[in-house]
């Protein structure tokens, strides 16, 4: 009888352990959920250094490029030289 509860008393501390072990607050679970937070923030970081670049390029395109200038000057402010006919067509 008394082997039977010891033997009772291990399984239902293991079953606790596990339980805590899967699902308590510092568990595999809130492992897994700070693993997949971490992953989406790796992307969304990884997205921003893109842009970062993207948009550092075109700084320096606007500072040292006068020919992207004009390019957009007349691409998106439908500026001309003087003499020259602007046709503004849709979009």
């Amino acid at each position: 009888m008394k082997i039977r509860l010891s033997f009772f008393l291990s399984v239902l501390f293991i079953a606790i352990f596990m339980v805590w072990y899967l699902w308590g607050e510092t568990g595999l679970r809130a492992f897994w959920q700070a693993r997949n937070e971490y992953e989406k923030l790796s992307t969304v970081v990884n997205k921003e250094r893109h842009e970062i670049a993207r948009l550092e390029r075109d700084i320096e395109a606007w500072q040292r490029d006068l020919f992207y200038v004009e390019r957009q000057a007349r691409e998106h402010l439908a500026m001309g030289r003087s003499g020259e006919k602007i046709v503004v067509t849709g979009g």
